[in-house]
């Protein structure tokens, strides 16, 4: 047999055929080449104008220009309308894609913190400098570690809303005071002594709790 085929046809359903004869019509089907084969079809949809707004619905025609078989979805031939003219499309792929409308809430800042100065006092270990051995006391480059109470000033948070007020209030601090010299004038040497100081600090307000009110119970006689 001498066998001649036509062109494949169209892609249709994942599968193209085309025909085969025998020009010596032999009558057999000896060595008869394959009519049929699968294959992959994209369409390519071409879509025409929408349409007028029907209700709240407009629609369009879409042909495959690659004659694939499939039916186009409806994606792409009915979308809503509110009744405004729609732009024509002929291509799917030249569609923008529609803006996006998400928003950013924006970024809340905390609020500072309101804070206030204490006074208050801790026990610490402390390096102190010890006299040496010998008479005259004047190396003074042994130190030693001993536990003293310290106090100072630290900060606070103070409540939000909570009325403050300003309280005199006297504490006893360590104070550095020029020392006189022999000449009974004043020299550049110091020395630290504890001397009381007072001041105004910040204090809240306390709230006076109301008192229970007292019902005198009197008794009546029938």
């Amino acid at each position: 047999p001498l066998w001649q085929c036509t062109e494949w046809g169209q892609c249709t359903s994942g599968a193209q055929a085309r025909t085969c004869t025998d020009q010596n019509n032999c009558g057999v089907n000896d060595g008869r080449p394959a009519e049929s084969q699968s294959c992959s079809c994209v369409p390519d949809w071409q879509c025409s104008s929408w349409g007028e707004c029907s209700g709240t619905i407009q629609s369009r025609t879409c042909t495959d220009g690659n004659q694939c078989g499939e039916q186009p979805p409806q994606s792409i031939t009915v979308q809503p309308c509110d009744g405004v003219p729609p732009n024509p499309v002929t291509d799917l792929r030249a569609t923008p894609p529609p803006p996006s409308t998400s928003t950013v809430s924006p970024v809340q800042t905390p609020a500072p913190k309101l804070t206030k100065l204490v006074r208050r006092c801790w026990t610490a270990k402390v390096k102190v400098k010890v006299a040496a051995s010998s008479v005259k006391k004047t190396a003074l480059a042994n130190t030693k570690i001993v536990r003293k109470k310290v106090c100072g000033l630290v900060r606070r948070p103070v409540q939000s809303g909570q009325p403050m007020k300003l309280v005199r209030r006297c504490w006893t601090a360590n104070v550095k005071v020029n020392v006189a010299g022999s000449n009974g004038k004043t020299t550049a040497l110091a020395k630290t002594v504890r001397k009381k100081i007072c001041g105004l600090v910040r204090r809240p307000v306390k709230t006076a709790q109301q008192k229970p009110t007292v019902i005198k119970a009197v008794s009546v006689r029938q």
